[in-house]
């Protein structure tokens, strides 16, 4: 099984930051794997729970390849099973009203496909994430990995970093124990803003960031917490909200 999660803190704050043209690149990308990706989650909401299944796909194919016919299931600790319904190929869904996720529960998925493949998870135990909003100071411009290497630029945040790395702290075991490797840098509270895929104008890039780099951009809220996906494609990437959760501030 394959699942990708992204998790990010929104705003209202739309930053803009022009710096250069951008150059397609597209790699050479040879090896391929074929393998299911699992695209699902619960919480504890009275909803209609979705699962959906695919088969990974070479860089440059835009078309999805969904697994149909499969039979999916959710048990819990207790022993009970929720037995999911496939409404189109590959997208398969929970009954309304039958199954609604409690926190302090532990879950498994289990798969099995038309060819006889079965797939299963272990039991992984809901938990409650403390969050509540709060305000983010933005300030400062700067790159990773270093302003010789420029790959990803970013903008700093000072008040409010405190309140992400909590919400970074509570969630991190779990994804560590759904086979998430720990980023061996460490976490540190930005904001993406731009992706440098061209070493045109490097200099007056690198003189930008330098001039910026403590820039005050103001104070912003932040009011949800949103379970992002990050889709790959030729064009660049599409992000998708998967889960918003929003408390009453």
């Amino acid at each position: 099984m394959a699942k990708y999660l992204k998790i990010l803190l929104y705003s209202s704050l739309i930053l803009i930051f022009v710096a250069n043209c951008i150059d397609p690149f597209y790699p050479d990308i040879e090896e391929y794997e074929n393998v299911m990706v699992v695209d699902s989650f619960i919480t504890n909401e009275n909803t209609v729970y979705h699962v959906k299944l695919s088969r990974t796909q070479r860089f440059n194919d835009l078309d999805k390849k969904p697994v149909p016919g499969a039979i999916v299931q959710v048990i819990d600790d207790s022993g009970n099973t929720y037995l999911f319904r496939e409404t189109e190929a590959g997208s398969y869904e929970s009954n309304p009203g039958e199954f609604v996720g409690q926190i302090g529960r532990k879950y498994k998925l289990i798969i099995e496909t038309k060819d006889g493949n079965k797939y299963e998870s272990g039991f992984e135990e809901m938990k409650k994430v403390q969050f509540t909003p709060f305000e983010v100071k933005v300030r400062g411009v700067g790159a990773f990995p270093h302003l010789h290497r420029l790959n990803v630029i970013w903008v700093g945040l000072t008040e409010g970093a405190d309140h992400m790395q909590s919400i970074f702290n509570q969630l991190e075991p779990s994804l560590r124990s759904l086979g998430f490797r720990a980023d061996s840098k460490g976490f540190s509270p930005h904001i993406t803003i731009a992706r440098v895929r061209s070493a045109r104008n490097k200099n007056e890039l690198v003189e930008c960031i330098k001039e910026n780099a403590d820039f005050e951009f103001g104070t912003v809220k932040a009011e949800c917490l949103r379970l992002k996906r990050s889709d790959l494609t030729p064009q660049g990437p599409i992000y998708l909200t998967l889960k918003e959760f929003c408390p009453q501030s």
